[in-house]
Order: structure tokens, then sequence, then C-alpha cells
């Protein structure tokens, strides 16, 4: 075999297997990001109620973000709208830019949606909240990855 067939064959491998590494951590960075997706849960594990005076309250909303995969994930915007009995309540939106919250598994987050007419919470049971957030972590993603959950809760 010539020495120049010998650099081609060398080269051709070369490039085979580097072609192969690529794709496989692409890959596993591809899916990666999609078990993020399907796995970051959001749920509610209590919902309180903080008289501000006679006419407005404050809801108190403990949340728990369960991140159970490989991937250290910060959280930087939290923005919570809330339903009760199917009717708009209010919202509000925390950013945690400067200090993100890292996530692991069932990281609690306590939230309040201040100023909230005391009438519109008196007869309520069946919550819902649209949650918004902004994580950091996500393969691909280099702007943080958006995701939104409904989660509802009884009282």
């Amino acid at each position: 075999m010539s020495p120049f067939r010998k650099v081609l064959v060398v080269a051709f491998i070369s490039m085979t297997i580097a072609f192969f590494s690529l794709s496989s951590y692409i890959m596993y960075l591809y899916f990666g990001a999609y078990d993020v997706a399907l796995s970051l849960q959001v749920a509610i594990n209590n919902i309180g109620i903080k008289y501000s005076d006679s006419t407005h309250v404050s809801v108190l909303t403990n949340l728990t973000v369960d991140n159970p995969t490989s991937f250290l994930l910060k959280l930087v915007y939290l923005e919570e709208e809330l339903y009760l009995n199917g009717k708009f309540l209010d919202k509000n939106a925390l950013s945690y830019y400067s200090n993100p919250i890292e996530l692991y598994r069932n990281t609690t987050i306590s939230f309040e949606i201040p100023w909230v007419r005391a009438d519109k919470v008196a007869t309520g049971k069946d919550w819902l909240a649209r949650i918004y957030i902004i994580v950091e972590g996500v393969p691909l993603f280099t702007g943080g990855a958006r995701f939104t959950r409904f989660v509802s809760y009884q009282s």
C-alpha cells in the first residue's frame, strides 16, 4: 500500500470516528433537553391566605419544583397566574437572575401574590395556577428554556 493511500485511509477513519463522536454528543444534548422538558414538574403544596387589612389579603403559595434529571438547573424567573373557581384572581412574577435558585429534587419555593381583594377569595375551593418559569442549564438552550405548567389545588 502506498504512503498516500495510507494517509487517506487514516484520515477517513479519523473523520469517521470524529463524526460519530460529535453526533453522539449532539444526540445526548438533544435527548437531555427533551428529558428536561418532559420531566420538570411543578406542584402546589399549600395555598394560604394572609390578611393585610379588612378588604385585602395576600395569597401565599408553596410550590415544589421537581428536577429528576441529571442536569443542574437554575430557576431564573417565575410567574404565577392564579385562578379561583375558574375566575382569574391575580398574578405576580419574581426574577432570580441575580441569584438563581438551583433546582434539585423537590425544591420548595414560597410565592406571594399581595394585595388581592378579600371578597374574591372568601368562597374559594378550586385553585388553578399557570406557572411560567425560565430555567438555565438545559442543554441547547443557552438563554434559558421557558416552560409553562398548569397546576390545580383543592382546599
